[in-house]
């Protein structure tokens, strides 16, 4: 048979053909390959850099989670992609994929295709941006909780190994769908990198108005800004018109702190000569002074006696409330100044989870989880109950 030249050359472009698919399938599975082994190690360095942060809040509080903590470390990958989304402007198929696979395995509060609306227009869905975003200028619940934790019990090199597994994910998903390109992650990781160095120093200090929940502030540092509150509120409300002296006014504010740690070691499941040792030992650790020991002012309450009953009506935290308590709130009122009020019932909080903290760790604290915390949520519900 007599092969046309038109023959020919439709034959050499079969084969072009041919080889021209042949090396676009080789591409093809190699890219595919690639994307890949990004997911797998985005899933991995996500998990790393959770375990981390739990390592550190774990080593700064025994009892206490911060409820940003979890959702934040749920929200990590998220962080890492609205960044890079933010930057691009636009989501490639792979990413979208891969973004529905977490959604598939993880609650949120919001779909895929929402979270990347908001990703691409920078708006707040659900409490995402208030818990996770980190700029210079403003630090969520999360990278506010863990820079204190950090600077309680963390290390350079856990900030580091966090830092490092988040600037990886970005990396990598920004290469999803862009193998030639992922340009503008390192815009997205040169933020992140600048806003986490700017931000550790901002949130070093804690205000007397906030919650220690992590113990940072010692005792011997939150005691002396509580006493200054509450001779102010006595010295400028009109209580001590009455004729009531100053001098034995004072010593109530520590008194009712013992009565807080008492009465959150009585709720633990420990035999009585237990919670006296840990009574013994936990006062000295609050650095409380009171004329009383421990050991005494449970066993005045437990049998009942006229000194118990009088420690009873004036420092109770259980029903019925103190008188203290509501004083401390009423003079807050009356003086003008309710955030002096604010700063003794937050510094009374702290000091209680850094006890329960502190038994936890030396007499392994049998009980209910978060004792300190329910205990003055009692509290703080009665007084409103009494005072609205």
């Amino acid at each position: 048979m007599k092969w046309q030249i038109e023959d020919k050359i439709a034959l050499i472009a079969t084969a072009i053909m041919h080889d021209h698919l042949e090396e676009k399938k080789r591409v093809l599975l190699k890219t595919q390959k690639y994307y890949q082994e990004c997911n797998e190690r985005i899933a991995s360095d996500n998990a790393k850099a959770v375990e981390t942060v739990y390592r550190v809040i774990t080593k700064a509080s025994h009892c206490y989670f911060p409820n940003e903590i979890g959702s934040g470390c749920k929200y990590l990958p998220l962080y890492c992609f609205a960044c890079v989304i933010k930057a691009q402007g636009r989501v490639t198929g792979e990413q979208k994929a891969l973004m529905e696979f977490f959604f598939k395995h993880v609650s949120y509060p919001f779909n895929a295709s929402g979270f990347i609306s908001v990703a691409l227009k920078g708006t707040e869905i659900a409490d995402f941006r208030k818990v996770m975003e980190l700029t210079e200028n403003h630090a969520g619940l999360f990278w506010t909780h863990f820079f204190r934790a950090l600077y309680k019990a963390g290390t350079q090199q856990d900030l580091q190994d966090v830092v490092n597994y988040e600037t990886r994910i970005m990396m990598r998903f920004s290469a999803l769908g862009n193998v030639e390109g992922g340009r503008l992650a390192p815009e997205a990781c040169d933020q992140f990198v600048r806003a986490v160095n700017h931000q550790i120093k901002e949130v070093k200090t804690i205000s007397p108005n906030e919650i220690d929940w992590l113990g940072i502030v010692p005792p011997e540092d939150r005691l002396p800004e509580m006493r200054r509150c509450y001779e102010y509120i006595l010295d400028h409300s009109d209580f001590l018109d009455s004729g009531v002296p100053k001098e034995s006014m004072l010593p109530h504010l520590d008194m009712l702190i013992l009565n807080c740690i008492c009465d959150i070691i009585m709720m633990t499941k420990q035999p009585n000569s237990v919670k006296l040792s840990m009574a013994k030992a936990a006062v000295p650790f609050s650095k409380i002074e009171v004329d009383v020991s421990p050991e005494a002012y449970i066993r005045a309450i437990a049998n009942n006696t006229e000194k118990g009953s009088e420690y009873v009506q004036l420092y109770s935290g259980c029903e019925p409330i103190g008188h203290i308590w509501g004083l401390i709130l009423i003079m807050g009122e009356k003086c003008g100044d309710f955030n002096k009020a604010l700063v003794i019932f937050n510094g009374i909080i702290s000091i209680l989870l850094q006890v329960e903290s502190y038994l936890t760790e030396n007499y392994h604290f049998l009980g209910e989880e978060h004792l300190a915390q329910k205990y003055m949520d009692k509290v703080m519900n009665k007084l409103l109950e009494q005072h609205s």
